[in-house]
């Protein structure tokens, strides 16, 4: 690639979806075009593309599920004080029961990130 010319002159039109024109732009932060210049020659040194519509949904659902588990572990210690402070059988049980329903939501999260994982790769 040659030095000396810095001016950008050549128009390369890329086909895409709304949605991903949305997504792009938004991890663009307003600057689509050099977004899309530095995403391409990074490909071009290392390669191969690498920040795939499947990346942007992994990255979407991580953030997601990242909310939900730290939401979760609120809830797992909220109980252990209760359970801690003597609690009720009647509050342990129920508790037993919340912790088993949170392990199964967490199990099923583990799973959506391994599909997701899948895809990309």
């Amino acid at each position: 690639m040659s030095t000396e010319n810095h001016t950008k002159s050549v128009v390369v039109h890329v086909r895409m979806t709304p949605d991903e024109q949305a997504r792009f732009q938004h991890h663009a932060n307003g600057n689509l075009s050099s977004w899309m210049r530095r995403a391409a020659l990074d490909a071009a040194i290392t390669d191969g593309p690498h920040l795939h519509a499947d990346l942007l949904d992994l990255r979407s659902l991580l953030t997601d599920t990242n909310r939900e588990l730290v939401a979760h572990g609120r809830n797992l210690n909220q109980i252990a004080k209760h359970v801690n402070s003597g609690g009720q059988a009647a509050c342990i049980h129920s508790a037993l029961k919340d912790i088993q329903d949170a392990r199964i939501r967490v199990l099923d999260i583990a799973v959506q990130v391994s599909k997701a994982m899948k895809r990309v790769r």
